[in-house]
């Protein structure tokens, strides 16, 4: 969806679109955990219990996809409406830079987090990946973990939410969601500007590839960087990168709101040409064709 649509106002009110942003998230993260917790009572292990969750969201969520529900669909259907210029599609390099800055605002918060409540959650669930070996955690950091979680919460909840409270709320709505479902302060920490990015990302281009490819990349990079960036564990850098990773998101998520795509052909006043297959679909009417052949004029 452009960012310069509003959210279509669907019945029952502030209150029941309220209500709507505050179960749905709660009823995935219930089912997510129930899940869990039956995956781990299977597999008496942490890191292989959570990828046989994310196989089993996975498969649930891919054969969903394969439906194409509407109410799954990254846009909503078009409308016979005059046709709306969409945003022009986000480059490379912004996109890599606000990847960047998500990946140090989320270890910057991460190391906050451990220094003022410490790391005790974090110690276990990085000892119980020690105890997997390093390729069940590769494959579950950098493949399993990234599809399925992308699957449920950019390619499901978002869109859902989306129904109801719009773009903006949506995306944040989500990412806190995904940020709660780490389990422990330290990783929500880390996963909130990612998850905001990602939501971000998703509703500028609509391709769940991308977006899941960029999580994986950010997952690589934490693991990379987090003895690195131990400098960053003070408050002020936390809230600096913060403050400049959500200056940074809001205006990726302006820069949506573009009339016109860069190159874009205009009629008189700016306004974009409709080609006569638009014409037709959006209502307008064009001149009839003459009935038989036209003759010129000629001067005596």
């Amino acid at each position: 969806m452009p960012a310069s649509e509003p959210p279509a106002r669907a019945p029952g009110g502030p209150l029941l679109s309220l209500a709507w942003g505050l179960l749905l998230p709660l009823a995935v993260l219930t089912g997510y955990l129930g899940l869990g917790l039956a995956a781990l009572a299977v597999t008496g292990e942490p890191v292989r219990a959570t990828l046989l969750l994310n196989g089993l969201v996975l498969g649930a969520l891919g054969g969903l996809r394969l439906a194409r529900p509407r109410w799954c669909a990254p846009r909503p259907p078009p409308v016979p409406a005059p046709p709306v210029p969409a945003p022009p599609a986000p480059r490379a390099a912004p996109v890599a830079a606000l990847s960047g800055l998500a990946v140090l605002a989320g270890v910057a918060l991460a190391q906050g987090v451990a220094t003022l409540a410490g790391a005790a959650a974090f110690d276990a669930s990085v000892r119980a990946r020690q105890q997997a070996g390093p390729g069940l955690t590769l494959l579950l950091t950098l493949g399993l973990a990234p599809v399925a979680e992308e699957l449920l919460f950019r390619g499901l909840l978002q869109p859902l939410l989306r129904r109801r409270l719009g773009v903006p709320a949506a995306v944040l709505t989500g990412a806190a969601t995904f940020a709660l479902l780490h389990g422990n302060p330290i990783q929500a920490a880390f996963a909130l500007p990612l998850g905001i990015l990602l939501g971000l990302l998703y509703e500028r281009t609509g391709r769940l590839i991308l977006v899941t490819g960029v999580h994986a990349a950010a997952n690589a990079a934490s693991l990379l960087l987090a003895g690195l960036l131990a400098p960053l564990a003070h408050p002020v850098s936390a809230l600096l990168l913060t403050a400049a990773f959500g200056a940074a998101a809001w205006r990726f998520h302006r820069t949506g709101t573009s009339p016109a795509a860069p190159g874009q052909e205009g009629g008189a006043g700016g306004a974009p040409r409709l080609r006569p297959t638009q014409r037709r679909a959006s209502g307008a009417r064009t001149a009839p064709a003459p009935a038989g052949p036209v003759r010129r004029k000629t001067r005596g």
